[in-house]
């Protein structure tokens, strides 16, 4: 599965998911979630889907539409800029992505961020668990749908 900062994930040939893709349409690529969670996020209204067995979880906002925002992914074969993190070291990531500026304070309670992809590596005893990252913003907080 390849990473696409900002944009979105490519599965498999042919199965490929884009932010702002209604619920209908990720339900026509990757079929029912394995379970589906409510939230409420100062206000505003989410909606979880987990596909468990993908190491996939999609979030959706009312604020914008329901449409697809963010994605959460602790599968091994997650690939980001050419490397497979998950599994690997912070100093192991960010030694193979040199051109990238990953910035974490240590803290494994906070993740370490990629700002210039919305992006965040998520840390457990000192190994990358997962990655999460969303839509892209411009200069005036509006999301920049791909």
């Amino acid at each position: 599965m390849k990473v696409l900062p900002e944009v979105g994930l490519d599965i498999a040939p042919g199965e490929a998911l884009r932010f702002g893709m209604s619920r209908d349409a990720v339900r026509e690529v990757l079929g029912e979630p394995e379970q589906v969670s409510d939230g409420d996020e100062d206000g505003a209204l989410t909606e979880a889907w987990y596909y468990w067995t993908r190491g996939l979880a999609l979030s959706f906002d009312e604020e914008v539409d329901w449409r697809l925002c963010a994605i959460e992914l602790t599968a091994a074969t997650a690939e980001l800029d050419g490397q497979r993190p998950i599994g690997t070291t912070f100093e192991q990531t960010r030694a193979a992505m040199p051109g990238v500026a990953i910035e974490w304070d240590g803290d494994e309670m906070q993740p370490a961020s990629v700002d210039a992809w919305s992006l965040n590596l998520w840390i457990e005893d000192d190994k990358v668990t997962s990655l999460q990252w969303s839509v892209g913003f411009d200069a005036n907080d509006e999301e920049r749908w791909p």
